[in-house]
């Protein structure tokens, strides 16, 4: 899914699958890319980068390296320099109770601010 229809210098191969979502102004020339990535505004992988699955790579990353990469999953880059991080996977059980947890809150306080509101015309 791409979240935008604006101008993206975005060039991906047929291995795109489920849910990748990028922002604005993301350049990606990795020749494969897994499930469930996010990559955020600015940020460039360059063709020698392969994504697995459940990778985040932060705003304005610059992802190139010498050789041919093979990023493992849940993998993070983040920060000017393109600093790495590998989740380790603690936590999971806790992540999936903020999951639920904020997906209740929005349904309860959604309706509350998601009046119709009638103009002049109407």
């Amino acid at each position: 899914m791409i979240t935008s229809s604006r101008s993206l210098a975005v060039r991906l191969s047929h291995s795109l699958r489920r849910k990748a979502y990028l922002n604005n102004f993301v350049g990606v020339e990795s020749p494969t890319i897994g499930s469930y990535n996010t990559i955020s505004t600015k940020a460039r992988v360059h063709h020698t980068v392969r994504i697995s699955s459940h990778c985040v790579i932060g705003a304005g990353c610059l992802v190139v390296p010498t050789d041919d990469e093979m990023l493992d999953e849940f993998t993070v880059i983040y920060g000017p320099a393109a600093e790495r991080r590998v989740w380790s996977g603690r936590g999971k059980v806790q992540e999936a109770d903020l999951r639920r947890k904020h997906g209740e809150y929005l349904r309860e306080m959604l309706p509350k601010f998601n009046r119709l509101r009638m103009g002049d015309g109407m």
